[in-house]
């Protein structure tokens, strides 16, 4: 059986793990496969993030000791992110195509930016608001 506190960052592990594996994956140079799969990447982490919503312990305030905010308004929040970040992809595919030359790696980090912005949306501790600039930047 899997947590609750492990399904509660399982979005920002996917974005994470999806940005790396566009990294590290050989062939994919087709600006149009890295916004699918980068738009892919940002449905599944949404769907997560639901999910998450809808699993969490009544009660719960928060996960990993407190540190990480369970409340209705971080949910919201990383929900924004996400559609923001969606609207981003859509538009940069067919900017990408013309313009940048590491389509790839912008994906990809776009995709860990992600990460540090659900991580800091989230965050209910100084050390995570930390990690998540750091993440961010």
């Amino acid at each position: 059986m899997i947590s609750p506190e492990l399904i509660s960052v399982s979005a920002e592990i996917l974005l994470a793990a999806g940005g790396m594996a566009l990294l590290v994956l050989p062939g994919l140079r087709s600006a149009r496969l890295l916004g699918l799969l980068t738009l892919l990447t940002l449905a599944a982490a949404a769907n997560l993030k639901m999910c998450a919503f809808c699993c969490r312990p009544a009660g719960a305030a928060g996960a990993f000791s407190g540190m990480l905010a369970l409340d209705p308004f971080a949910f919201f929040i990383q929900g924004g992110i996400l559609v923001a970040m969606a609207l981003v992809a859509l538009s940069v595919m067919g900017f990408a195509r013309q313009e940048v030359r590491a389509r790839r790696e912008f994906h990809a980090l776009f995709l860990l930016t992600g990460t540090g912005l659900l991580i800091t949306a989230g965050a209910n501790n100084l050390i995570l608001i930390y990690l998540g600039i750091e993440m961010i930047s």
